[in-house]
């Protein structure tokens, strides 16, 4: 694989070349601009001391002006890392397998995302981007970004200038933001599995798990370990034994200390999905350099992709074919 990913960035060097000049002149030209602006705001701030208006829109128009220039060079970055990302990002998905595809755009739907019965379907906003999907060997796999959050409008009465009126406050709650999987599980099943990890992946997060234990039943096995470290709930306490056998719960404890991030995992419809909370899925770090950062993206869809062999998905020994 060492030699394919050198293949890879050789074949894109004048990509990366081209791409780090452009974003290189972005910074060269906006940067100092931006320190014009603020210079020739703090000295007329200085000359006009006595007059506070004019500092005030002085000040005004240069917070604007500054505004302008960092949007115009966060646009110019991001539209180079796109094109960064949608030209290696295929290349390196097939050095591991043709049937993987990337979509920069699309992403895992509202609906899958709902399926998986892991959170409050009560969204407000939802986005999902950075979509991976093909063949890990026998397992069918689809990772993506996922942002959803959901706004309550809260009633509240307030006294100005001796009258009562009501306004309306306006909150934003984060659902789930973080990278979100589902892969063909290697069993056939019944009912819905649902494990987190304890004091970690719901943390905070109570409010967002609407009739979370409704026809559900609590869950606990043999293995102390995986009890202290997962909270399980099932519809279905022979199929979650089913799928909890001795073995598949070793696999998972070895995967939370792998990872050692809080996760949920539900098993429903012959599918297993698996949230990371406050991950990020092929971003880009702008503090490196692109050949630096192909590097980190190859090792970050690998990691993702391991997990398939970390839980054993393509031994279909069992019944599933």
């Amino acid at each position: 694989m060492e030699e394919k990913l050198q293949q890879i960035m050789l074949e894109n060097q004048a990509l990366f070349s081209k791409l780090a000049g452009t974003k290189k002149m972005a910074n060269k030209i906006i940067l100092p601009l931006i320190i014009i602006v603020a210079i020739i705001t703090a000295i007329y701030s200085l000359i006009h001391k006595d007059e506070a208006e004019f500092i005030i829109i002085a000040v005004a128009i240069a917070v604007v002006i500054i505004g302008i220039l960092l949007i115009i060079r966060y646009n110019i970055i991001n539209e180079q890392n796109k094109k960064f990302k949608q030209q290696v990002i295929p290349a390196i998905l097939s050095a591991i397998d043709t049937s993987f595809k990337y979509n920069i755009n699309a992403g895992h739907t509202k609906q899958e995302f709902f399926d998986s019965d892991l959170y409050n379907k009560n969204i407000t906003d939802y986005e999902s981007d950075n979509m991976i999907s093909g063949m890990f060997g026998e397992t069918s796999v689809k990772i993506s970004n996922i942002e959803a959050t959901r706004v309550e409008e809260i009633e509240k009465v307030v006294e100005r200038d001796g009258r009562r009126t009501t306004e309306i406050e306006r909150h934003t709650y984060t659902v789930f933001k973080g990278i979100f999987m589902s892969l063909d599980f290697n069993k056939h099943f019944d009912g819905i599995t649902k494990l987190h990890t304890r004091n970690v992946f719901f943390d905070g997060c109570e409010e967002n798990m609407d009739t979370l234990f409704n026809n559900y039943e609590k869950l606990t096995i043999e293995n102390q370990d995986f009890n202290n470290q997962f909270d399980v709930i099932t519809t279905d306490i022979q199929n979650a034994l089913y799928i909890l056998t001795p073995a598949f719960a070793e696999l998972l404890l070895h995967l939370h200390k792998k990872i050692n991030k809080g996760l949920g995992i539900c098993f429903k419809n012959g599918i297993m999905y698996v949230a990371f909370e406050k991950e990020k899925f092929l971003e880009v770090d702008n503090s490196l350099d692109y050949e630096s950062n192909m590097k980190l993206i190859y090792k970050e869809i690998a990691n993702k992709l391991n997990i398939v062999d970390d839980l054993q998905l393509n031994n279909r020994i069992w019944t599933k074919e």
